[in-house]
């Protein structure tokens, strides 16, 4: 890999380590995300995005929703048996495989 792109590659790396992604999942069913420790959009406000979510025994989708319209697909986590997490297994688009995993605790 050329100097420039391993650079370049560091850096995300870094900034990627320092984000933080608050989830709040409300009680009807709506939910809240906010990102920090990412560089801002040009004239955008912080970083909150929201939509609505469900559970289906130990499956916990969340579907953002903008402007009154879905955004994407939904996006599909496991809940732990403990109930204090749950996770899911992002995958690279070009690849298709493993490429990091999210998880969210209480």
């Amino acid at each position: 890999m050329p100097a420039a792109q391993k650079e370049q590659a560091m850096k995300s790396i870094k900034m990627t380590e320092s984000m933080v992604v608050n989830l709040t999942l409300k009680a009807d069913h709506t939910f809240v995300v906010t990102m920090t420790g990412m560089p801002k959009a040009a004239g955008k406000s912080p970083q909150n995005e929201g939509g609505t979510w469900s559970q289906s025994g130990s499956t916990v989708s969340i579907q953002g929703v903008k402007d009154g319209k879905k955004m994407g697909n939904p996006q599909v986590f496991t809940l732990a048996k403990d109930g204090k997490s749950f996770s899911m297994v992002q995958k690279n688009p070009m690849t298709k495989q493993d490429a990091a995993t999210v998880i969210f605790t209480r």
